[in-house]
């Protein structure tokens, strides 16, 4: 009896160190904490959250750019959300956090504090071949869409491509991203940004068409949501179906004060207007453009232009001293490391998300260019040293690769500095003949030439 008695004792010293262990580590600090409004359809909602690391990190591109930077940051630096864009094979981080090191970079205030104001229009982006009219169906892509608003089936971007595929227009994307630059691939129309007004609402041109597509834009996360377009209140403002959250163009949309994944202010958005039989009054520049045997993929009336100067020379000796594989989020932060250095403040974030963020800054103009036979580039005469390219997957409607162009061989192809396991920047830059996630053919390439 005395030893169960013993045992007994035993047991209950035990229990009372396990519990003691179980309060100090419920009482113990946790690596961060995340603070996430409650529901996503309530703009005014702020949100904080905040981050301590004992990780120690090398120097990073966004370091550099906040040491050259005076402004003042009174905002939170780092917001986090879970969810991922998410394309099928490819699965890419937000723009503010990288998957290859794990860790959590601060929000580039640089972006908005070197802004400055231009309103001369342009295209920003160009393809090849002239525009084609898609015959769509916008009674029958808003009727599914209002229909359809509070189905749960899909989140915002699979919801508009469901509404878009019951107008007849076959463009499917899971990725908000993904889906602008299919869009503008289509042929079939263009891209346009806008800014948000100070309520949150927006006021599309008046070229708009129930059935366009509008998304928010955010220039570290891209395309972060994406809205059925249904027409405008009384007041002009746009009326849009969507969902996440899930909205009924019963009043004028609300747009979100900052991106949910990274905590940016949201000034614009972007808006895809198919071209219809019926337009009138499109802008002169996306006209002339159709004029010449080209298409328009990406217009912009006035807005914003990075006060940046940019040196070229500084920017290829960069890429050419600091080798890094060219491919995915690497190839991503090596080639922003290099505009940094060169002088332009772009963000590291995941390629599409560079892409649109180097175009939107006006400091550049993008063109499509075929890809030759023997997977090599032909650049046009215009381009220089310092240039930047991207790989583009039609299929996936994803970057899949970024570099620093540096010239041309004796035969006029493209030359660049990605440090691949193919190209090294002392030979014609070849392009993977298929794209490596998906298998489709690899076909195109972007340039972005600064002005």
């Amino acid at each position: 009896m005395r030893k169960y008695k013993y045992t007994l004792v035993a047991l209950m010293g035990i229990c009372a160190i396990l519990l003691s262990s179980c309060a100090a580590n419920e009482s113990r600090e946790l690596p961060y904490s995340i603070s996430i409004p409650e529901s996503e359809s309530t703009s005014s909602t702020s949100y904080t959250s905040s981050i301590s690391q004992s990780t120690t990190t090398s120097t990073s591109t966004n370091e550099i750019m906040q040491t050259s930077s005076s402004e003042e940051i009174t905002e939170p630096e780092v917001y986090i959300w879970t969810p991922k864009y998410d394309t099928g094979i490819h699965d890419f981080t937000t723009g503010n956090v990288l998957y290859n090191s794990n860790t959590v970079y601060p929000v580039n205030r640089q972006y908005y504090a070197n802004l400055s104001t231009n309103s001369t229009p342009a295209v920003l982006f160009s393809g090849i071949g002239s525009p084609v009219s898609l015959s769509i169906d916008r009674e029958k892509i808003t009727e599914y869409a209002k229909a359809h608003w509070n189905d749960n089936v899909g989140l915002c971007a699979q919801f508009a491509s469901t509404c878009l595929n019951a107008g007849g227009a076959n463009v499917y994307s899971t990725s908000s991203t993904a889906l602008a630059l299919k869009l503008m691939h289509t042929n079939a129309g263009f891209g346009q940004f806008v800014p948000v007004n100070d309520n949150h609402t927006v006021s599309l041109p008046e070229y708009a068409a129930p059935g366009d597509i509008v998304q928010y834009f955010c220039p570290y996360d891209a395309m972060p949501h994406t809205i059925i377009y249904i027409g405008n209140d009384e007041d002009g403002q746009m009326l849009g179906c969507s969902h996440n959250p899930a909205v009924n163009a019963e009043s004028a949309y609300k747009v979100w004060e900052h991106c949910h994944s990274c905590g940016t202010p949201i000034r614009d958005v972007f808006f895809f207007h198919f071209y219809d039989e019926s337009d009138e009054n499109l802008p002169t520049e996306v006209t002339d453009t159709a004029l010449s045997n080209s298409r328009v993929m990406m217009y912009e009336s006035g807005g914003y232009r990075l006060s940046a100067a940019y040196n070229r020379q500084n920017a290829v000796s960069y890429a050419k001293n600091h080798p890094a594989d060219g491919i995915g989020e690497r190839g991503a932060i090596s080639t922003s490391a290099a505009l940094v250095a060169g002088g332009i403040p772009v963000e590291h974030s995941f390629q599409s998300a560079l892409f649109f963020q180097l175009v939107k800054s006006r400091l550049c103009s993008a063109q499509c260019l075929t890809v030759n036979e023997n997977h090599t580039i032909t650049l046009p005469e215009y381009d220089c040293a310092g240039d930047v390219g991207f790989i583009y997957c039609r299929n996936d409607g994803m970057m899949l690769s970024s570099f620093i162009i540096d010239g041309a061989d004796e035969n006029g192809q493209m030359i660049a500095l990605s440090y691949d396991n193919v190209n090294n920047g002392t030979s014609a830059f070849h392009t993977d003949e298929i794209c490596p996630g998906c298998g489709a053919a690899i076909d195109e390439v972007i340039l972005c030439h600064f002005d």
